[in-house]
């Protein structure tokens, strides 16, 4: 599952998406927070998540909050951000380096991330 805001930029995935045939990947238009949620809810479950957002508008807690319901336990999740961060509490920082401008991160779930659930 993609999710892209911009529709320009979510054009040029669906092109790529029908060039590569790669009918798997489903790609979803509109806010990421929102597509989370509609699949949080419908129960669906990632061992593996790319987080790219627009640097600079400090939505990382946001993003690690939302991504709980939808990671299973012991999941990954890669960040890029412009600036280096702590791990959320219930994370654990894998690692983290740079290349240029951009930071990135991957860091893992732990069992602890998601209190009450049966993750």
């Amino acid at each position: 599952v993609l999710v892209e805001r911009d529709r320009r930029a979510a054009a040029a995935i669906a092109a790529t998406i029908e060039r590569l045939q790669a009918p798997g990947i489903r790609l979803v238009v509109g806010d990421a927070f929102d597509a989370l949620d509609r699949l949080a809810r419908s129960g669906e479950r990632f061992d593996v998540v790319f987080v790219d957002p627009p640097f600079g508008q400090a939505l990382h807690a946001r993003a690690f909050a939302a991504l709980v319901p939808v990671l299973v336990e012991n999941g990954v999740v890669y960040v890029e951000s412009g600036e280096a961060f702590a791990a959320p509490a219930g994370w654990r920082l894998e690692r983290e380096d740079r290349a240029g401008q951009v930071r990135y991160h991957l860091l893992s779930r732990q069992a602890d991330a998601s209190p009450g659930t049966d993750a």
